[in-house]
């Protein structure tokens, strides 16, 4: 364990394999319980509003999920390369790709959100939902889709951390965001009056607020600020970790897909009753 700034900070190259193994998976492993609880949290206020509202979120989100699958393989694609350079003990090279990793996210996210603009509500329609499904979720989408850059950047902050050996500031983001969606879920569509649109910029500004944390987490490694850089052969390593990671990710959020897509065929109800 080294001390940087004042703070304690794990080293991946020495101590216990098991002992990093077990530090490493516990809050990576809670992150996870916690984004599930998140999304769970989401379909119970909208299933307050109505069935709809809970037919239009669960769709969207099926929607949504596939498209930023493109950014998904990028948590574990950078952990995977700043992990090399850590272990390297090449500090320059670590900070290199974390910078190269956010020009990255910012790419990807901008494709995500066009994509998202212009195809969300037709693959919408092509899930079966219609009426005030069909209308609820490209409100619901379009305010998501706006977000999608706070997500595909946290993943590339989460993946760096990651390699510095640090799963615990995802953990604490999403244990935080988790809290506060608890809070703004119900400010949003009750006191402000928002529906499903308030569902979504809840979520968009926890995943800003995490995105700002994480980064000043990353700061503590990397001793000055992240900076989107562009260096071909970095940029070329990191798609040849993140590519086959987002591949996979695709693959499971297509077979949700084409779940949804046929139970969508008997009605948007069904499609909420499934969820």
């Amino acid at each position: 364990m080294n001390k940087t700034n004042g703070k304690y900070v794990y080293a991946l190259t020495s101590g216990s394999v098991q002992g990093h193994l077990v530090r490493l998976s516990i809050p990576a492993s809670m992150g996870m319980l916690f984004n599930t609880l998140y999304n769970l949290t989401d379909l119970w206020f909208a299933g307050l509003l109505s069935t709809s509202a809970l037919a239009a979120v669960s769709v969207s989100g099926t929607v949504f999920f596939l498209l930023l699958s493109l950014g998904f393989g990028l948590q574990a694609g950078v952990a995977a390369v700043v992990a090399n350079a850590v272990g390297r003990e090449n500090d320059f090279e670590a900070k290199g790709f974390c910078d190269n990793a956010l020009a990255l996210a910012i790419i990807i996210s901008l494709i995500v959100l066009l994509a998202g603009l212009v195809s969300g509500q037709p693959i919408v329609g092509l899930l079966g939902a219609e009426g005030d499904v069909y209308t609820l979720a490209g409100s619901y989408l379009t305010a998501i889709f706006w977000g999608a850059p706070a997500f595909v950047i946290s993943f590339a902050a989460a993946g760096a951390l990651t390699g510095y050996g640090n799963t615990s500031a995802n953990r604490n983001a999403l244990v935080v965001g988790f809290f506060g969606n608890l809070v703004l879920n119900p400010i949003f569509l009750f006191v402000f009056d928002l529906g499903v649109t308030g569902l979504a910029l809840s979520t968009v500004l926890i995943k800003l607020a995490s995105v700002v944390y994480l980064f000043r987490v990353l700061g503590r490694y990397t001793h000055r600020p992240i900076l989107p850089r562009i260096k071909i052969a970095r940029q070329l390593e990191l798609l040849r970790q993140v590519v086959p990671a987002s591949a996979t990710m695709i693959s499971i959020v297509i077979g949700s897909f084409i779940t949804v897509f046929y139970i969508g065929q008997f009605g948007s109800n069904h499609v909420a009753g499934y969820m």
